[in-house]
C-alpha cells in the first residue's frame, strides 16, 4: 500500500515558471505564450507541490479566441493535468480540479 502523499496546492508565481519544466520534462512549444498569458492575468496556473517539488499542474484560462479553450466572457478550466509519473494515481488530479473550480 502506498504511503499518503503530502502536498499543497498553490497559485504559480511567474518567477517560478521554469519549475514547470520539472513536470513537462522540457520547455513546451507554447511555454512562452503561456507565460505571457500568466503575466497579463489571462491564465492562472495552480501547482501541486510536495516539499517544494512541482508534481502536477492545472490552468484556468480566461480569454483565448478559440472555442476549444473558452466561452466568451466565461472562465474555462484548461485540462492541463500534467504530473510526474511517480505521482500519478494518488488523486492529485481530483484535488487540483476541486481547487481550481473553487478559484473560478
Amino acid at each position: 500500500e502506498k504511503a499518503m502523499l503530502n502536498y499543497e496546492i498553490k497559485a504559480l508565481n511567474p518567477a517560478d515558471y521554469e519549475k514547470c519544466y520539472e513536470i513537462w520534462g522540457s520547455p513546451q512549444a507554447e511555454a512562452e505564450q503561456w507565460l505571457d498569458e500568466l503575466d497579463h492575468g489571462n491564465r492562472k496556473i495552480f501547482m501541486a507541490c510536495s516539499r517544494e517539488t512541482f508534481i502536477g499542474e492545472i490552468a484556468l484560462v480566461y480569454e483565448k479566441n478559440d472555442p476549444q479553450y473558452t466561452i466568451p466572457g466565461q472562465e474555462r478550466i484548461y485540462p492541463a493535468w500534467l504530473f510526474k509519473k511517480e505521482y500519478q494515481g494518488q488523486d492529485v488530479a481530483g484535488a487540483l480540479v476541486d481547487y481550481v473550480i473553487a478559484q473560478a
